[in-house]
């Protein structure tokens, strides 16, 4: 005959204060019959040869015998009551093997000093899983019902709320609706979700639509709905389909993602009226684009922070920033975006920023950053056309596939009103594998602008050099006309104040002084000129009225490979104004022009 072991169901018998049961009573007699009245014989072995009396005391919640913690054992089916000192009756089932207790029935005792007694069911409770809502995740079922009543539950109480590891499919977006929200959480409700999976390798939300994924919609204190949190989950999407996005967010402060991976979605992250949040420990891969953060009606994307995360092999761009302030993108890797596009194509870059500064006085801000083999226009594109900004840029470059480069590494585009300035420094700027350098292609570019690159960047060729420049450092001035051998300089920079456009550094290649400063001439003779390497500035503008048709000669004197003039015309006059017979510029029309080595070649025009 086999034994039956009296146990609780659950750790230990507890009072109805929840505390372990100390000095009380046990009984045990028939199933189905009064325990008291009914008394079975019960054992404190398994084999039933030692018979203990009834009834049993408990000390400290565990059965007891002689003060000291027993198994009691029976050979049938049994009932059960339980007492307390007092007599009181705080637990009795008259099948102690089929009946159970609900979990709001069962204590929980967590351990250490001062831990407070709670139930199973409030523990339990303290995190909402996806899967007490019906959600399977198997990459089958349609779990989008199921976690759209977990979000439900949760943002109207706060709290966690758990995916377990699995791929659960859905088939429309999954919204976060804090949009009637009117409080901040500070002085109001604490019902803020926070969303957390077993890790990107584990746990994936794999929409099947052409949507939003997750759709955050913030609320209306002063415009935003504050906190939310989510970490330790893959979104995947529909094979970057038109109108999907990873994730969207609306109206948030103090937000953050982390442990993330967001794939193959036509936009990974779309963020409007953002601001405070943390992005870290994550990818951002095969999208269509990235990630944009824009103004809609509150705030531009300020003090938004990239750390650790992976842009990569986005087909368009990695990520595009307009109006940001204190933008920052810490570490991480910047590779392979722009793949979808032609080579060089302007629509295809690294990292963007438009007109920042909106609300702050520093804009994008690159700190040890990788970047490689991107395609487009830059590496790091920076576009000040209005506001006024400062940004810096610290990172590593690289371009290293001859099918697939960008045409600068970073490129400081500034025009109209704004006033903004962009610092290089502590930098490595090179080449490697089948790419092949090219003065065309350098590693800064940019128009009128304010550009200086600190010294302390390493470059792997002078032949893309092209305009870099030093933030001037006062010291005696070398005239242009007693400027030594740059053969006996390499690397040293010398400052000039009779450089065309202002005073400057020079820094020397080893075959020839290069201006570290584009410089900007006005011009407004109504003759011809000449246009001489160093002796002018890069920029020049003619604001003369031309009264006859004029020519500009372009001087090989001090002309080095990759030396500039960017000529605009913003004079009247019915008449031309040739750039070295290269190119006629009517009024408004500009025109750059490129030393190859050999002879000045024309390599962009256009109108204002």
């Amino acid at each position: 005959m086999s034994s039956i072991s009296i146990k609780p169901s659950y750790p230990i018998f507890t009072d109805i204060d929840g505390q372990p049961l100390e000095y009380g009573y046990v009984w045990i007699g028939a199933a189905n019959l009064d325990p008291q009245t009914n008394q079975i014989q019960v054992y404190l072995d398994a084999a039933l040869t030692i018979p203990a009396a009834q009834p049993i005391r408990t000390l400290d919640g565990y059965l007891s015998m002689n003060g000291s913690p027993a198994n009691i054992y029976v050979a049938q089916e049994y009932s059960i009551r339980v007492m307390n000192k007092n007599g009181t009756t705080v637990y009795s089932s008259l099948n102690g093997l089929t009946d159970r207790l609900s979990s709001a029935q069962i204590s929980y005792l967590p351990a250490g000093t001062g831990a407070v007694a709670t139930t199973v069911q409030a523990k339990l409770r303290q995190t909402v899983s996806v899967k007490d809502f019906g959600a399977v995740g198997n990459g089958v079922a349609d779990d989008t019902a199921a976690i759209q009543a977990a979000i439900t539950k949760v943002v109207s109480t706060g709290g966690k709320l758990y995916f377990p590891n699995g791929k659960y499919v859905t088939s429309s977006p999954l919204v976060i609706d804090y949009s009637a929200v009117t409080a901040d959480p500070v002085n109001g409700t604490y019902n803020r979700i926070h969303i957390e999976g077993d890790g990107p390798g584990s746990t994936m939300i794999w929409p099947s639509h052409a949507g939003k994924c997750i759709d955050y919609r913030g609320g209306t204190i002063d415009g935003v709905s504050a906190f939310l949190e989510i970490r330790g989950i893959a979104l995947r999407g529909p094979a970057r389909a038109a109108g999907s996005i990873g994730l969207s967010i609306d109206n948030c402060a103090y937000w953050s993602l982390t442990d993330f991976d967001i794939s193959l979605f036509e936009y990974g992250i779309n963020g409007t009226d953002i601001l405070s949040g943390s992005i870290s420990k994550g990818e951002i891969r095969l999208n269509q684009y990235g990630g944009q953060f824009a103004y809609a009606n509150f705030s531009r994307p300020n003090a938004i922070a990239f750390r650790d995360v992976i842009i990569a092999t986005n087909y368009t761009y990695g990520l595009l920033a307009t109006g940001a302030a204190c933008f920052l993108i810490d570490g991480g890797t910047v590779e392979g975006n722009g793949i979808g596009l032609s080579l060089a194509n302007p629509a295809a870059w690294g990292i963007k920023s438009v007109d920042a500064g909106v609300e702050g006085g520093v804009g994008l801000v690159i700190r040890g950053t990788y970047f490689e083999g991107n395609n487009g226009n830059a590496d790091v594109w920076i576009s000040q056309t209005a506001n006024t900004a400062h940004h810096s840029v610290h990172g590593s470059f690289m371009r290293y596939l001859s099918g697939q480069y960008v045409t600068y590494n970073v490129l400081f585009d500034k025009s109209g009103a704004g006033a903004a300035s962009t610092v290089a420094v502590g930098g490595g700027y090179k080449s490697t594998g089948t790419y092949v350098e090219s003065m065309l292609r350098p590693f800064f570019g940019g128009g009128i602008a304010y550009f200086s690159e600190m010294p302390g960047n390493y470059y792997g060729s002078t032949v893309a050099l092209g305009r870099e420049v030093f933030t001037p450092i006062p010291q005696p001035s070398v005239p242009i006309a007693f400027l030594p051998s740059a053969a006996s300089f390499t690397g040293t920079s010398l400052y000039c104040s009779d450089l065309g456009g202002g005073g400057g550094l020079l820094v020397s290649d080893g075959s020839k002084w290069r201006r570290s400063q584009p410089g900007v001439e006005t011009i407004v003779s109504d003759a011809n000129f000449t246009l001489t390497t160093l002796n002018n500035a890069e920029q020049i503008l003619h604001g003369g009225t031309l009264t006859a048709n004029r020519t500009i000669t372009l001087s090989t004197t001090n002309a080095y490979p990759g030396a500039r003039f960017r000529v605009t015309r913003s004079g009247g006059g019915a008449f031309t104004l040739s750039v070295g017979g290269l190119k006629l510029l009517s009024t408004s029309q500009w025109a750059d022009v490129c030393f190859d080595g050999g002879s000045w070649i024309l390599v962009g025009y256009g109108t204002l």
